[in-house]
């Protein structure tokens, strides 16, 4: 291995594992930083960051280290144990071999099962599929696919679902003209299925009480051709701010944003509440495998907590006869079916359960998700 790749690489393990940064959004830092390293090197660089953050607690184990305290060299040294054991199989422990935090398989395999647990750890370390979403309010889907080919692209068009593709190869696109004119946005293919789950009617508000950066909004504009009132709320009023620009680039304008602490003294009402609360994030492991080394057991718990608290406090905004859907990103029914039946243990007598949906890894090539609906009586 080349040295000037050597050093790129621990480069870029230092920032995940000292300095506390986000795998998926240093890779393509360093790279730009690396401009002049050729195809083959940055492929090297961004495969080796993303296979060591993901199978991290199994080359710290072979490089004879453990994981306190973190250095520059210990780095080193697990880069080496990486390159000399990549292709080999060696006789390890399941969650030294699949990498896992021994405190998150104890609780996935008393929620799920041992099983049912080990499969979807292993399916957690696939590499992720890239999906797009059209935007019907600048595009057709037809052109989209066909516009996207004459940029010397493949474009698959995933079934059952009107609009999104699999873009199945390494790509550009975010810096295609297609891509900064609003024709299109990338979107997990679960994520996409939020949208439809909602069942969002022409006429109707939706108040998408925990937007971020409004993902699910701009679906929603989409889907029903702005026919519908969109509010996006957050309490990070920078991420409003990025979905101010995202509306502006899809040509979004049936959305206003507001911040969560104004919802209540605004006194707004909604005929769907979509409630995408903060969680642990496990269906997502595949998109960003450096989360499982910061989630923690007491994050889970407060995640746990805060979102029965946002379950109480937005139920009242629903009108009646309207819905409230609750979304997480989490394998665990911890954060899913069990707060389901928390939720109609305490607000039964208002709502009722309408539906709900687990998207497990092994049923989709995207994130995990689960969703309810319940409907304000």
């Amino acid at each position: 291995m080349p040295f000037p790749v050597r050093k790129a690489i621990i480069e870029g393990l230092k920032s995940v594992f000292i300095d506390g940064k986000i795998v998926e959004k240093e890779v393509p830092i360093l790279l730009k930083a690396n401009s002049k390293f050729g195809s083959r090197d940055r492929a090297m660089v961004a495969n080796s960051i993303y296979e060591i953050v993901r199978y991290w607690r199994k080359y710290v184990y072979l490089s004879n280290q453990t994981e306190i305290s973190i250095t520059i060299e210990k780095l080193a040294n697990v880069l080496d144990a990486f390159l000399e054991f990549r292709h080999k199989n060696i006789a390890l422990s399941f969650e030294i071999d699949q990498s896992f935090p021994d405190w998150l398989q104890n609780i996935a395999i008393e929620e799920l099962g041992k099983e049912k647990w080990e499969e979807q750890a292993i399916l957690s370390n696939q590499k992720s599929k890239v999906y797009i979403r059209t935007n019907f309010l600048k595009i057709t889907a037809k052109k989209l696919e066909a516009a996207i080919k004459e940029l010397g692209y493949t474009a698959l068009p995933v079934e059952n679902m009107n609009g999104t593709f699999e873009i199945p190869e390494k790509n550009n696109l975010s810096h295609s003209k297609l891509f900064k004119d609003g024709f299109f946005e990338f979107q997990d293919i679960s994520s996409q299925l939020v949208g439809t789950f909602c069942g969002v009617e022409e006429g109707q508000t939706v108040l998408d009480a925990c937007a971020g950066a409004g993902g699910k909004s701009l679906q929603l504009a989409s889907m029903m051709d702005g026919k519908i009132q969109i509010i996006a709320s957050d309490k990070n009023e920078n991420k409003l701010t990025i979905l101010r620009e995202r509306c502006q680039r899809a040509g979004v304008k049936n959305l206003s944003t507001l911040l969560q602490r104004h919802i209540f003294s605004a006194n707004i009402k909604a005929d769907v509440v979509l409630l995408d609360v903060p969680c642990s994030a496990t269906g997502t492991f595949r998109r960003n495998p450096g989360l499982k080394w910061k989630l923690t057991s007491e994050l889970l718990e407060e995640n746990k907590v805060q979102q029965r608290e946002i379950l109480e406090l937005f139920a009242p905004t629903v009108n009646e006869n309207g819905h409230l859907v609750y979304v997480t990103c989490s394998i665990l029914p911890s954060e899913g079916e069990k707060q389901v039946e928390w939720f109609l243990e305490k607000f039964g007598a208002e709502f009722k359960l309408i539906e709900q949906k687990r998207i497990d890894l092994s049923a989709i090539s995207g994130d995990g998700f689960f969703m309810a609906k319940f409907e304000r009586i």
